[in-house]
């Protein structure tokens, strides 16, 4: 229109001549209201354009396809791999409601008809992001039963506890995860149905595990 902005940076030149090729590699906010604008000129910018050139023929090679094919192929790779991803979720999800119901099958041990549940869960059929599932599973599915468990990943240890509904009254997942929790110099809590505690000293797992069954056998009893 009618108005020109100059934009300095300290940087002259006498004619855009003397500048030659202008390619801007990157942008980003530097503070409130200022923006940084990075770019490579002359040689600089042919020889970006240059490597960037090798490298798109490059994925085009491995992709085999032409070039100007790049964005559908990754699209529809893209696409593939979304369709993938859910169904190794949905695989690794019946996987474990099998586990589940092989641990609710083998109990530590029955007193009066309730069930106690004691054990270390496997990392690689049980990661950190499926922990939250199997509290809900026994908390929601075995009534009368109060299990406890440890999880080891990363130099990590997760205690796990969760009650049924027929035995809240008797014990409260969140005061049982602070007491085992102690022992392994970790912390944690949660609701009276399920909880959760972590630790940074793994090798307190079996400690853990033996305190739980302890603990539970004398609630219970």
């Amino acid at each position: 229109g009618d108005y020109s902005f100059e934009l300095c940076g300290g940087t002259h030149a006498q004619a855009t001549g003397q500048i030659g090729p202008f390619v801007v590699t990157g942008e980003s906010s530097i503070a409130a209201g200022v923006r940084r604008i990075e770019a490579t000129t002359g040689v600089g910018a042919l020889e970006f354009l240059g490597d960037r050139s090798t490298k798109v023929n490059n994925l085009a090679r491995l992709l085999k396809v032409k070039p100007e094919g790049l964005e559908t192929r990754v699209a529809d790779l893209t696409e593939k791999v979304r369709h993938l991803e859910k169904a190794i979720k949905q695989l690794r999800a019946s996987q474990r409601e099998q586990l589940l119901a092989e641990i609710v099958a083998h109990p530590k041990a029955v007193l009066g008809g309730n069930k106690i549940y004691v054990s270390a869960l496997d990392p690689q059929a049980f990661g950190k992001d499926a922990l939250q599932d199997v509290l809900e599973y026994f908390a929601e599915k075995v009534a009368n039963a109060v299990a406890v468990f440890t999880h080891v990943e990363d130099g990590t240890l997760s205690i796990l506890a969760a009650v049924g509904k027929e035995l809240r009254a008797r014990a409260k997942a969140g005061d049982l995860v602070k007491t085992l929790a102690e022992i392994a110099g970790g912390k944690g809590g949660g609701r009276p149905d399920r909880a959760q505690a972590g630790s940074k000293s793994p090798e307190k797992a079996e400690a853990v595990r033996a305190a739980a069954e302890k603990q539970l056998r004398q609630l219970l009893s």
